[in-house]
């Protein structure tokens, strides 16, 4: 036997963060944090981009940041004409995401009932009371809430008034 048969295979390490199911599983000891929101779907550069911003903006107000993401996608569950092949499992993505440096992943089933909420309901179900956001961030074609109203100055707006940037 050679030496590097006799070698233990090494394992690469992959980053872990908490991933949590939905914002009922956030612990109640989180505490305010930075939040980008995306499906997220490959981590590709101008994800990273967002990510990159958000631990910027983290790092700025010592703040945790959580990735926001959605299965599964939204195109889907809407019936929109797009190509919604999964790119990345949702643990795949996680990893993805600490690797760039989030602390932790959240993850909301997109259903019709969730896409039934207005960008009021969202920013201050999810945004502000589930996850407890300080700042937001997102791109600049960002839209959310029932048939897609609310948009980053929507957003902008409402955390106004949910105490988030």
């Amino acid at each position: 036997m050679t030496a590097a048969a006799q070698a233990p295979e090494r394992i690469p390490s992959r980053p872990v963060v908490p991933l949590w199911w939905g914002v009922d599983a956030v612990p109640d000891s989180f505490g305010p944090c930075v939040v980008t929101v995306g499906v997220f779907d490959g981590v590709h550069r101008g994800h990273r981009r967002l990510i990159d911003h958000a631990r910027a903006v983290g790092r700025a107000r010592g703040l945790p940041v959580v990735l926001l993401t959605f299965d599964p996608h939204p195109a889907r569950v809407l019936g929109i004409d797009r190509d919604t092949a999964v790119l990345t499992t949702v643990d795949r993505r996680a990893e993805l995401a600490a690797a760039a440096g989030v602390d932790a992943v959240c993850v909301l089933r997109f259903t019709a009932g969730l896409a039934a909420r207005t960008p009021d309901e969202f920013a201050r179900d999810v945004l502000a009371r589930g996850l407890g956001a300080a700042a937001v961030v997102v791109g600049a074609n960002f839209t959310f809430g029932a048939r897609a109203a609310g948009d980053v100055t929507t957003l902008a707006t409402l955390g106004t008034g949910f105490g988030f940037s």
